[in-house]
C-alpha cells in the first residue's frame, strides 16, 4: 500500500532525569529512552494563546538544540511528512521557513535542508531517500522534524520532543520502517517532533482511566480491562486531530524553524 504520511509515534522514555519549570507555564524534562539515548521534551501549554509564550520556546528549542547538536557544523534538516495533510505538514511547513546556509556561510553552521516526501507520492522510501542524501553530502549530524502521534490528548500541539535516537517516519500510522538513526545515516541524528494526532484507542484509554481515577469502586479492574479491550477493539486504526489542526501546525512549525533558524546564526529567535 502506498504510504501518505510519515506520522512518528511520540517515544515513551524510561526514566526521567530532571524536571525544570519555566515562565508561561513551560515545563522542561530531561529523559533517558530504552536505548540509552536523551531526551528532552518541552511542554508549552500556552504557545497558542500568547505571542511572548511562542519566542520564549522558541528560544528554549535553541538551548537544547544547541546542546544536542554541540559540535556539529554541517547539519542536513529534513522535513518529514506530507505537506497535503494538515495534521502532518509540521515538518515540511517548519522546513519551508529554514534558511539554508551551507552554501553560504563561510563559518559556523552550514544547514542544508531536504523534503523528501512521502512514499506515496515519490514511489521511494522516506528511509532510502534520506540515506541516499546523507552519504552523499556527509553530514556531521542530521536534525529530522515530523509530526508525531500524541500519548495523550492534552500532549497535541502543545509539546516538543527532541530525542538522539533518531526518528522511525510513519511509526505513528503502524507502519514497521526502517529507523532514521546514527547506525544507518552514519552520523548523530536528532528528531524534533510534535504530537499532531491520537490514536482512537490511546484516547478511550485515557477518557476510561479518568472515569475509574473519578469513581475508583465503581467498577472492578476486570471490568475496567474488559471495556478497554472492547473500545480499543472498535476503535481500530482510527486516528483522530483537532479540528483546528492546521493553525495548530502552522504555529508549531513556525516555532520550530525559528529555533533552527536562531540555533544557526547564534541570533535570539524571531517568530515569524
Amino acid at each position: 500500500m502506498n504510504r501518505i504520511t510519515d506520522l512518528a509515534v511520540e517515544t515513551a522514555a524510561i526514566r526521567q532525569e530532571r524536571r525544570t519549570s519555566g515562565a508561561f507555564g513551560i515545563v522542561k524534562s530531561e529523559l533517558t529512552l530504552p536505548s540509552g539515548d536523551p531526551c528532552v521534551t518541552l511542554s508549552s501549554p500556552n504557545l497558542h494563546r500568547n505571542e511572548e509564550a511562542a519566542r520564549y520556546t522558541a528560544d528554549a528549542l535553541v538551548r537544547i538544540l544547541s546542546s544536542m547538536l554541540r559540535g556539529a557544523e554541517r547539519i542536513l534538516v529534513v522535513g518529514l511528512g506530507n505537506g497535503e495533510l494538515a495534521c502532518d505538514r509540521v515538518g515540511v511547513l517548519a522546513a519551508e521557513r529554514i534558511r539554508p546556509t551551507r552554501l553560504t556561510a563561510k563559518t559556523g553552521i552550514k544547514l542544508s535542508v531536504f523534503v523528501p516526501r512521502v512514499t506515496g507520492k515519490t514511489g521511494i522510501d522516506t528511509y532510502d531517500s534520506v540515506c541516499a542524501l546523507a552519504e552523499r553530502i556527509r553530514p556531521d549530524a542530521l536534525l529530522a522534524i515530523d509530526a508525531l502521534a500524541a500519548r495523550a490528548p492534552d500532549r497535541i500541539g502543545t509539546v516538543f520532543q527532541l530525542s538522539a535516537g533518531g526518528i522511525s517516519p510513519a511509526s505513528g500510522v503502524g507502519a514497521d520502517t526502517a529507523a532514521i538513526d546514527r547506525h544507518t545515516i552514519g552520523a548523530p541524528v536528532v528528531s524534533i517532533g510534535v504530537p499532531t494526532v491520537i490514536r482512537a484507542g490511546v484516547l478511550a484509554a485515557d477518557l476510561i482511566d479518568g472515569v475509574f481515577e473519578a469513581r475508583p469502586r465503581a467498577f472492578s479492574d476486570a471490568a475496567k480491562e474488559k471495556l478497554l479491550a472492547k473500545l480499543t477493539a472498535s476503535a481500530g486504526s482510527l486516528i483522530v486531530t483537532p479540528k483546528e489542526i492546521d493553525v495548530v501546525a502552522e504555529r508549531c512549525a513556525a516555532v520550530i524553524a525559528d529555533a533552527v533558524n536562531g540555533f544557526a546564526s547564534r541570533l535570539p529567535p524571531r517568530l515569524s
